[in-house]
């Protein structure tokens, strides 16, 4: 009876001591990634941002196409980019966006830096089928895990527009 007793002890202190060290693994795993699901997370937020960098774009293209055609042959034609970058990358409403003093971040009041990179035609069937590709760029300074992310976001559309009007009959 007492052999009994003893042993039992003997095993409630083993399963207890393999328990514990279950138990500092799984604190040790969870210790080492957290810092990944925050830089992780962080990621996924940065490409929302510049994905809808990419819708803005994407809008003004489309509300103001002849504008767009303008600045875009004018610097095919000259070599000349400033006009081109004035409608695109350096217009006033994404330039608004590039807020450096004030934060605009969820992620811990820091900054994030948020730019229109280039918005480009690979087409050349004006008013008719084209292919626009915009980037943007996302940057943000993390202060959970200490490194500089940067996300860029490519979107490529295919747009088709009806160059003649019709007018149904009445």
């Amino acid at each position: 009876m007492k052999k009994t007793r003893g042993s039992s002890l003997v095993l409630a202190l083993v399963i207890s001591a393999v328990l514990i060290q279950f138990a500092v693994i799984y604190i040790m795993q969870i210790r080492n990634s957290v810092p990944q699901t925050h830089l992780i997370d962080e990621r996924v937020r940065l490409r929302y941002l510049a994905h809808g960098m990419t819708e803005l774009a994407l809008l003004k293209y489309q509300k103001f196409p002849t504008d767009f055609y303008n600045a875009y042959e004018y610097a095919s034609a000259t070599g000349n980019l400033s006009v081109l970058k004035s409608f695109t990358v350096d217009a006033a409403e994404f330039s608004t966006l590039t807020v450096e003093d004030q934060p605009i971040s969820t992620f811990n009041n820091t900054h994030i830096s948020l730019e229109l990179a280039t918005m480009t035609l690979a087409t050349t069937d004006k008013w008719g089928v084209e292919v626009l590709t915009i980037r943007a760029r996302a940057n943000y300074e993390s202060r959970r895990v200490v490194a500089s992310i940067t996300t860029d976001v490519v979107r490529t559309v295919r747009t088709e527009r009806n160059s003649s009007l019709v007018i149904p009959d009445n």
